[in-house]
């Protein structure tokens, strides 16, 4: 063997181990990817037709044999002699051949021949034969025709003695069957007059959709109440009764506000079911019934399920500050939020903020939450604390430790509903942090400014090298607007439009008055917006609510006379609204006119008064007096802010006769104490002047109760610095003989506290709610929505906590409105889904849990095992909870260090990029969410610009720098089921070739490299071996 030889043979054996090493190393990676793969429930193969060809091995060359010398070549004379012999052998060949082909030919020609005479004899034959058949087809044919004719003439004479005998029975069976029908439609005629009466059907609905139940709920005093109609879509008219059953009817007053009893076809009335504002906390239930007058047997009865709820007011259970720990550079600052939690509905959301534990004067909060750290603060650590302003005994602490040589990093939302934001606080120099924005539901996430510039779209933004304080805005934007279009007054009119409207969008709203009614304009914030009774709205970016506004287009004017023989009144009757009116009193003879009052109030003093404007029901009454008799003067008025008197100021009373007063306390107020001529009579809420001879003076005080106070501060009024406001009474007297008040205000009940007279308050004591009967439940004992759903009460809910039962609380807690979820999926599967938020509890308990969230169908199950027994606790205390969740397209996003491990991963090719998050807030409370103890299983369709059909995907996820493959759980080639119990990156990936697959073929690689090498290895072992010998014999033979 040749140097040259010998060298080539080692370079290839050298290369054949390096392939052997880079095989082995990349079957090691995809029989791990493997693995991988079948973890997460992968096919062992995804190749198309699920197998893989071996690629054959070469056969080796063996060395065990001896070499064969090949012999030399023939001589010359040897070639001639084969060559002669050939020549003969192809001569005698050839002659062969022709004599064959004559042979063949020969008998060709005498085959033809016979052949020939053959066919000749079978025509001849043939003709012969269709000759003998032609003669015997004829007599057959002549024999068929004369008997056909014999046939034919027995048939037509059967034929007319059956036709006769059938006509004789039709004509029987015809005479039976009208018979016959003549009876039943006299039955039928019958029986149609007989159910006449029931054949009637009636369709309930609001807002055109139709209604089987209603629910209602109300604080206790406020009251509650629905229109809806009832339609006859029956084929006759209807003479309509209804009512209302059930143990709890007394609760409710069902009203007829618009139509007729006697419903004609198509008809429609419109109905109010209200339920009493005095009913107390409690649950309450009834029917409703509509049928026809002779429906006796409730065949076609109309029945509506009503179910109310009264609550208590609004109570205080804690509050909330965020962020609720946070670290914080010397010289920054940050600005904390502060929620106010209730046990139902809403409450004042306003705090007083503090800091403690600064060492320094130049660290401070200010009023709305900012806290401000100096640049010298030496303390490590400081609490911030927010404290109720309606609830000084709620508060929240959170902590902030102070760390030198550090930026912060400032992460806010824009608008602050729009989203939750985590991450930030103080950096390290040089160092780095991720920021992540979830939306809130219907809002979406629009990218993260920085220095007035988008930075980024992708939900978790990270920024590196931190060298100086940093602020970045997450921006979020609405998917809609809720335009709120009402009737001040239900029975007076209707609204059209509104609803959900997409952000930027627009509406239109239309006012209908009802008969007996006009639309007078469209208020909005205690404004009126416009006097049309159809208008526009665009450019829709908040929500709004307007209400629509009717006044009714006749008012009655209604006249009396007190005493009845003291005199007449005229003016009374029916007044167009914005009409005006003149009444006129005529005393009779012996008595004088006094004045006219409304509620006890006086508006007037001549006896022609004038109402320049009808636009409400007016009572009036003429107070007339004897001529010449002794009167006495009596003044009224309040001493303290809170009610009213009736009637107030100056009244004239004939001498021994009876007044009467009345004190009313307004809302959130209690009558204090009562003074006639400077003496208590206690806190009586009427008072009688009997047989009066001589002046008195009757005073008034209240007191603003504690429930009135905190209802002031829920409902966003202040309440009084003191709970008994003096009112000053001036040095003018504030009544005289000639005072009157406005006659809207005596109509409205809002006169009597424009007079003042003083009472000496010394000595009273100001009373308890409990000692005014005022009983308010104590908060921990209230039972919240969630636990009143339940049936339990804390203590219960405490014990299945312990015992592991939290599912009945967190769906009790969804289906009140306490718990919600939000899923921002990009890539979830088309899909007619309902708005779960626009539903009521009703039909939402009525929704399969899978068709809530479709594209994450585990989802109740992950949320179970998210949120921690101290949060369930607190969401059974009504304290709110939101599970956001965002999956995104991040291919514009994505950061190049994931990108590329990505790109790595074995066997897979990216198509399309997504970023996956999951943020947790109770109480307000956020919470970054990384890791799951359930996989969540979630379905995505493969976007129509990257799917191609017949390839298989997958997906390639990347969490801390570590690569996973999670397969397609699903047989739908155009969408990805997929089970992840970590959030990060994410990709849709194209699979070129399983990792199984992969793995086999590096194995064969790595045996092809094996056998190349050893062959290599046995050649020059061989070669080495035969030199050594031939080395050897060579000194032999010296």
């Amino acid at each position: 063997m040749s140097k040259k030889r010998r060298i080539t043979l080692i370079i290839v054996m050298i290369l054949s181990l390096s392939m052997l090493a880079s095989n082995l190393s990349g079957l090691v990676l995809a029989v791990q990817a493997a693995d991988d793969f079948e973890e997460f429930g992968g096919d062992a193969d995804l190749g198309t037709d699920g197998s893989f060809e071996e690629p054959s091995v070469p056969d080796m060359p063996s060395f065990d044999q001896p070499q064969q010398v090949e012999p030399d070549g023939p001589t010359p004379e040897e070639l001639q002699r084969q060559a002669e012999e050939e020549a003969i052998r192809l001569a005698e060949e050839e002659a062969a051949r022709k004599a064959q082909e004559e042979e063949i030919k020969r008998q060709a020609e005498a085959a033809a021949k016979e052949a020939e005479e053959e066919a000749k004899r079978q025509a001849e034959e043939a003709a012969r034969a269709a000759e003998e058949e032609a003669a015997r087809q004829e007599a057959f044919e002549r024999a068929a025709r004369e008997a056909e004719e014999a046939a034919k003439k027995q048939a037509e004479e059967e034929a007319a003695a059956e036709e006769a005998k059938r006509k004789a029975e039709e004509e029987a069976k015809r005479a039976a069957e009208e018979a016959e029908k003549a009876k039943k439609a006299a039955e039928e005629e019958a029986k149609r007059k007989a159910e006449e009466s029931m054949d009637y059907a009636i369709r309930t609905q609001v807002d055109g959709g139709s209604i089987s139940s209603i629910w209602l709920e109300a604080i206790v005093g406020e009251g509650d109440g629905l229109t809806f109609a009832a339609e006859n879509v029956g084929s006759r008219d209807i003479d309509l009764i209804y009512g209302i059953t059930g143990a709890s009817a007394n609760v409710f007053e069902l009203s007829l506000i618009s139509g007729s009893t006697a419903l004609k076809i198509g008809g429609m009335d419109k109905f109010s079911i209200n339920l009493d504002p005095a009913a107390p906390i409690g649950v309450y239930s009834c029917t409703i019934y509509l049928k026809d007058k002779n429906d006796d047997a409730n065949r076609n009865t109309k029945y509506i399920s009503v179910r109310a709820e009264v609550t208590g007011s609004p109570k205080i259970t804690s509050v909330v500050v965020y962020p609720q720990y946070i670290k914080l550079a010397q010289g920054g600052s940050l600005a904390f939020t502060a929620y106010v939690n209730a046990n139902i509905g809403q409450v004042e959301q306003d705090v007083n903020w503090n800091v403690s534990g600064a060492s320094s004067a130049g660290t401070y909060i200010t009023g709305d939450g900012v806290l401000n750290i100096d640049p010298k603060e030496k303390s490590g650590s400081l609490k911030v604390v927010a404290t109720s302003v309606a609830d000084p005994s709620r508060y929240a602490v959170a902590s902030v430790t102070v760390q030198s040589n550090s930026y912060n990093v400032n992460a806010v939302a824009n608008p602050q509903n729009g989203g939750i934001v985590t991450g930030g606080g103080a950096v390290a120099g040089g160092g780095s942090v991720t920021l992540s924005a979830i939306p809130n539901k219907n809002f979406y996430f629009d990218g993260w400014i920085r220095d007035g510039q988008k930075v980024s779209t992708a939900t978790n933004y990270t920024i590196n090298n931190v060298r100086s304080t940093i602020t970045v805005q997450a921006n979020f934007k609405q998917n809609y607007v809720t335009v709120t279009a009402v009737p001040e007054n239900d029975q007076a009119g209707a609204v059209v439009g509104g609803g959900r409207i997409t952000y930027g969008g627009r509406t239109t709203l239309s006012a209908m008055a009802y008969n007996g009614f006009v639309f007078t304009g469209w208020k909005e914030g205690g404004s009126v917006i416009s006097n049309q009774p159809s208008i526009e709205l665009n450019n829709l970016t908040v929500d709004r609510k307007i209400v629509a506004m009717f006044a009714k287009t006749s008012y009655t004017l209604t006249l009396s006379s007190y005493p009845s023989e003291g005199g007449s009144v005229s003016g009374s009757g029916t007044y167009k609204l914005g009409e005006s009116a003149t009444v006129q009193a005529k005393p009779a003879q012996g008595y004088k006119f006094q004045y006219w009052t409304v509620n006890d109030q006086v508006i007037g003093r001549d006896n022609t008064f004038k109402i320049d404007r009808i636009d409400r029901d007016y009572s009036l009454t003429a107070v007339f007096m004897k001529e010449d008799i002794l009167t006495h003067k009596i003044s009224s008025g309040v001493a303290t802010t809170g009610g009213t008197i009736a009637p107030c100021g100056t009244s004239v009373v004939a001498h021994g006769a009876n007044i009467t007063y009345s004190i009313t306390p307004k809302s959130g107020f209690a009558i204090l104490a009562v003074a006639v001529d400077g003496v208590q009579v206690g806190p009586v809420s009427s008072y009688t002047f009997k047989e009066v001879w001589t002046d008195h003076v009757i005073a008034v005080a209240f007191v603003q109760t504690d429930a009135g106070a905190k209802a002031a501060v829920a409902s966003g009024e202040k309440p009084q610095t003191r709970k008994v406001e003096k009112v000053l009474k001036s040095e003018a007297p504030a009544v005289s003989e000639n005072h009157v008040v406005d006659i809207v205000d005596a109509a409205s009940g809002s006169a009597g506290d424009e007079f003042v007279e003083e009472m000496d308050l010394t000595g009273i004591d100001i009373p308890t709610d409990e000692e005014l009967g005022i009983v308010e439940e104590p908060a921990g004992e209230q039972n919240s929505g969630v636990l009143k759903k339940l049936g339990i009460n804390m203590d219960e809910a405490r014990m299945m906590i312990a015992n592991g039962d939290s599912k009945s609380i967190l769906e009790s807690a969804f289906y009140e409105g306490v718990l919600d979820t939000y899923v921002e999926n990009q890539f979830a599967p088309p899909a007619e889904v309902p708005d779960y938020h626009l539903m009521s509890r009703e039909e939402l308990e009525q929704l399969p849990v899978d068709y809530i969230n479709p594209s994450m169908l585990n989802l109740s199950a992950v949320v179970e095992k998210l949120i921690t027994p101290n949060e369930v606790l607190m969401i059974a205390g009504d304290s709110s909870a939101t599970i956001n969740i965002s999956l995104r397209d991040a291919d514009k996003t994505i950061d190049e260090k994931s990108k590329k491990l990505i790109n790595q991963a074995v066997g897979q090719k990216p198509v399309k990029y997504f970023d996956f998050t999951m943020l947790k807030m109770v109480g307000g409370m956020p919470e970054n969410v990384t890791e799951l103890a359930v996989p969540m299983k979630v379905v995505i369709k493969i976007p129509d610009d990257v799917y191609k059909k017949g390839k298989t995907y997958s997906i390639i996820r990347n969490h801390n720098d570590e690569i996973d493959i999670l397969p397609d759980l699903d047989d739908d080639p155009e969408t990805i089921t997929f089970a992840t119990d970590r959030f990060s990156s994410y990709a849709i990936a194209e699979t070129v070739a399983s990792p199984k697959s992969i793995a086999i073929r590096f194995a064969i690689g790595a045996l092809l490299s094996l056998i190349i090498a050893l062959s290599c290895m046995l050649i020059l072992m061989h070669h080495h071996v035969k030199m050594r010998r031939m080395k050897r014999a060579g000194r032999q033979i010296k």
